[in-house]
């Protein structure tokens, strides 16, 4: 059976994402640190998280939003204006192949073209920068506690107000240290109360960790179903 325009598109695009899921990775870690991940969550689908909540899915269509996404902050430090044109371009590609549009001969050499033109520019940079490629590994425990906060709450956060309350927290336990478990009044437990605000870590905890174990329960993906429809009805009986 003869491979349609469609088809070539499609191995087209895998081909580019394969390559670009590192750069992307590279440049945002470059960036953001070790937390990258919490960065590119803000323009990422419901559908680009692992079932299990463990990660992030980093399809073609990820890609191009995190790049646009994260243009200013990150990748036009690297990129110009040209390589903008291509992501812009390959994102409506993309599109069009996802939504099962038709392609033509004219549209399918032209969206070749980009591709190897966005392929080549990355690869020119991998070898001017010289960066040695990390390992790709999953998000740990605490960085999925920030992408569930960041998707559930304002992410401009009133940090006087952020450190007053884990403060208060964490004086609370030192002071009756006899009554809570010894992690709670050690020095590093106020910068888990810090980076989980609004929402104490230990809620996040047995979420994380007890619920996972239940059928079905998808960790990050059924953390933010269960927290939404919880915030979404304490507004509603004005008790947030």
């Amino acid at each position: 059976m003869a491979i349609t325009n469609r088809d070539r598109v499609g191995k087209t695009l895998d081909i580019l994402s394969d390559g670009l899921k590192v750069f992307v990775a590279r440049e945002m870690k470059a960036v953001h640190g070790e937390r990258w991940r919490y960065a590119a969550s803000d323009a990422l689908r419901d559908h680009h998280f692992t079932d299990d909540g463990t990660d992030l899915v980093l399809d073609t269509q990820a890609l191009f939003l995190i790049m646009w996404d994260q243009w200013k902050t990150v990748f036009q430090r690297t990129l110009g204006h040209s390589e903008r044109n291509y992501v812009s371009e390959l994102r409506e590609v993309r599109n069009k192949w996802a939504h099962q549009q038709p392609f033509s001969t004219d549209d399918t050499y032209r969206a070749l073209d980009t591709a190897e033109r966005g392929r080549e520019a990355t690869i020119r940079l991998k070898q001017i920068i010289g960066r040695i490629e990390s390992p790709w590994r999953p998000a740990d425990r605490d960085e999925s506690f920030e992408i569930v906060r960041r998707r559930l709450f304002d992410t401009i956060l009133d940090y006087p107000k952020r450190d007053a309350v884990a403060k208060t927290f964490a004086q609370f336990y030192q002071d009756n240290r006899q009554e809570f478990p010894r992690d709670c009044h050690e020095a590093e437990y106020e910068r888990r109360l810090k980076d989980a605000y609004p929402i104490h870590p230990e809620l996040f905890d047995r979420l994380f960790t007890d619920w996972s174990g239940i059928e079905k329960f998808q960790r990050t993906r059924g953390v933010l179903r269960l927290m939404a429809a919880i915030i979404t009805r304490s507004e509603r009986r004005d008790l947030w």
